[in-house]
């Protein structure tokens, strides 16, 4: 796929950005990469990877696109799955001192998966990592045993409003470990260990809300679902954030992804219409023209799209 196929197909992503699309169609590189990551977002990592490879190809690789790409070559999105290539991406990405770099190398590295088993660099490339607040680096250096304790938590590079709690029995311990699995779990996506990360974080949340039943909580318990395309959990839990916190338009804007993803389209309306109601913005228009497009309500469509165009060039100016 050429670049020009990829950029032309970016207003039809649901996290459409308008001035990255006209900096992306100038050749600005920093946009194109952005505009994979948004390709990404939404699953459509053919378009991911022809925007980051495109990048790197023309000798202009940024830390970003490296890191990315990486990633896509080590859990085979979009491309064929090849360790080692992933591995090469990963050094390239933490040279330029990439955090997210440096904590997939570590995870390489400790694996063995395209590059030797090597401890010693992996806890080298975690601390780096942990270094730059990546929270995915702490949790491994926890697990491996290496950090100090403060009442029963692990203390390497973390801020803590209130410690006077303990671990796993308390609202703000159990959020504080759902959160920290539920980032494991999306950086180890596709694998077993995603899957184990992913049930460990469901059952924090479900713990948290057992203590006291906020949106928060629900949220986070609805998205990990939702990334994960469990859209029906997803749905059934974005309805209790909502009843709630009835002004969540996040929560709404969420649960009409999920319905899209479904081909539920009237119902994703639905969601996006009052997600726009409480907070206007040109990310739910989109998403609006997307669905009146897929119903054939073409004139409504276009007025979406034009709306929220008028309404990125109002921020803009």
């Amino acid at each position: 796929m050429k670049i020009d196929e990829a950029i032309n197909e970016y207003p039809n992503c649901l996290y459409y950005n308008k001035q990255w699309h006209m900096l992306a169609q100038n050749g600005d590189i920093d946009s194109i990469v952005n505009i994979g990551t948004d390709f990404a977002r939404c699953e459509m990592m053919d378009y991911a990877v022809t925007c980051w490879q495109y990048v790197i190809d023309g000798g202009k690789g940024t830390a970003e696109a490296y890191s990315n790409l990486g990633v896509s070559y080590y859990y085979g999105n979009g491309v064929i799955q090849d360790y080692k290539k992933a591995v090469q991406y990963y050094q390239k990405a933490a040279a330029k001192s990439h955090p997210f770099g440096m904590y997939n190398l570590a995870v390489a590295c400790e694996s063995g998966n395209g590059t030797p088993k090597d401890m010693n660099k992996a806890l080298k490339y975690y601390r780096m990592a942990a270094d730059k607040g990546v929270n995915m680096a702490i949790d491994a250096l926890i697990r491996l045993g290496l950090y100090d304790e403060i009442h029963g938590f692990a203390n390497y590079g973390r801020n803590f409003e209130d410690d006077s709690f303990t671990p796993n029995n308390s609202y703000h311990s159990c959020m504080d470990n759902a959160i920290s699995k539920y980032k494991l779990a999306l950086a180890e996506y596709g694998t077993v260990l995603g899957e184990v990360f992913k049930n460990e974080a469901i059952q924090f949340f479900v713990k948290a809300i057992s203590y006291n039943e906020t949106s928060e909580a629900y949220y986070g318990l609805a998205s990990i679902y939702k990334d994960f395309k469990d859209y029906d959990n997803a749905i059934k839990y974005y309805k209790e954030t909502i009843r709630i916190n009835p002004t969540s338009f996040e929560s709404y804007n969420d649960m009409g992804y999920c319905y899209y993803q479904k081909e539920e389209d009237i119902n994703a309306l639905e969601c996006f219409k009052k997600s726009y109601d409480i907070s206007p913005n040109s990310m739910v228009l989109r998403n609006m023209g997307n669905c009146y497009k897929n119903l054939g309500e073409i004139e409504q469509s276009e007025d979406c799209y034009y709306n929220a165009d008028m309404l990125e060039n109002d921020l803009t100016f």
